[in-house]
């Protein structure tokens, strides 16, 4: 089969962690795959968060993806593009007309 990647295949490694303030940021990484998370909470000054924003990013793809599936997608894309076990082959199938004669 293809070299397909779904979101629980991936395992994440910890990279970075940051608190400030009013920010709270923290980064995971996947080298197999060529890939980061990021994840941004946005703080007041007394310790209460929000709801995190999550960033997803492909080594070498100018691209921010803010969907696990998305990142996926857009992955498989374009890593199985050139891929011959992936290609759809068409076959053409000739099936033998009958016809059925009237009683």
């Amino acid at each position: 089969m293809a070299n397909i990647l779904e979101p629980e295949d991936i395992e994440w490694t910890y990279l970075k962690h940051l608190t400030l303030n009013n920010q709270s940021q923290f980064a995971s990484r996947n080298e197999k795959y060529g890939i980061q998370w990021e994840q941004v909470t946005n703080r007041d000054g007394h310790g209460w968060v929000g709801k995190p924003k999550n960033y997803y990013f492909i080594d070498e793809v100018e691209r921010e993806f803010t969907d696990i599936q998305e990142l996926c997608n857009c992955w498989n894309e374009r890593n199985n593009f050139d891929d011959p076990n992936n290609e759809i082959t068409w076959v053409k199938k000739i099936v033998p007309l009958i016809i059925l004669k009237p009683r």
